[in-house]
This record gives C-alpha cells, structure tokens and sequence, in this order.
C-alpha cells in the first residue's frame, strides 16, 4: 500500500472513530462573555465608569472579570474560545453566573444568567436601569 493510501485508511479510521463514539469538533466557550448599557433608572441617562463585574462558573472552575462602562454607559466582555471534541453523551454543564453592576450615588444590580457551552456565547443583558440612593 502506497503512503497517499495508507494516509487516507488511516483519516477514514479516524472519522469512522469519532462519528461512531458521538463526537465532532467544536468550538466550545472557555469563558463567557456579557454586554449591555448601564443607565440611571430616573432621567434614562447613560451611566459612565459604572463598574461591571462577570462572575461565572461551570462545573468546578469559577472566574472573574470586570470592565468599566464607557461614557455612553455601554459595556462589553468578549467570550474566548477553544476548540475540542464535543459529545452529545459527555458531561454538558451550563455556564451559570451573574453580572454585579456599580456606579458611585446608585444602588447595585445583579443580573443572574445560565448557557451552555457550545456556540456563540455573549449574554445581553439589555438595558439595566440603576436606581440612584439618596
């Protein structure tokens, strides 16, 4: 058997394998990611330099990242990715967090979300409207 055939025997095995198990290459999230605007809940104004807090954990592995809104009151923190096999039979669990929101003069806010872990994963949590303390 020449090498050309013996490389595509041994390609065919390999995909023979991974169909036959119930798995496929996948793009799966390795960290989520959220976006929104932060406004004052009386006068509908953006909120800029509020502090914006994503908290979030799968299975055993929790993390944490934090951004500031910009001065339109717009955040955004961008999912990272990784490739991998993906198997409807393996262990599946969703990403569960939240979103801990801050500005100084206003009470907090915590938005709560859950998504699994296969596909585009930026939650939106819209508009979240801040009430001011007094």
């Amino acid at each position: 058997m020449n090498t050309i055939a013996r490389q595509r025997c041994v390609a065919v095995a390999i995909l023979m394998t991974v169909a036959l198990t119930g798995c496929w290459p996948a793009r799966l999230t390795e960290e989520p990611g959220v976006a929104g605007t932060v406004v004052s809940s009386e006068d509908r104004k953006p909120i800029a330099d509020a502090h914006v807090t994503l908290r979030w954990s799968i299975g055993s592995r929790e993390s944490e990242q934090s951004i500031d809104t910009d001065a339109r009151g717009r955040f955004r923190i961008r999912p990272t990715y990784r490739w991998g096999l993906y198997s409807y039979l393996g262990e599946n669990w969703p990403f569960r967090g939240w979103v801990d929101i801050e500005a100084p003069g206003f009470a907090p806010q915590r938005r709560e979300w859950s998504l699994q872990a296969t596909g585009a994963k930026t939650r939106n949590v819209g508009v979240v409207a801040l009430t001011p303390m007094r």
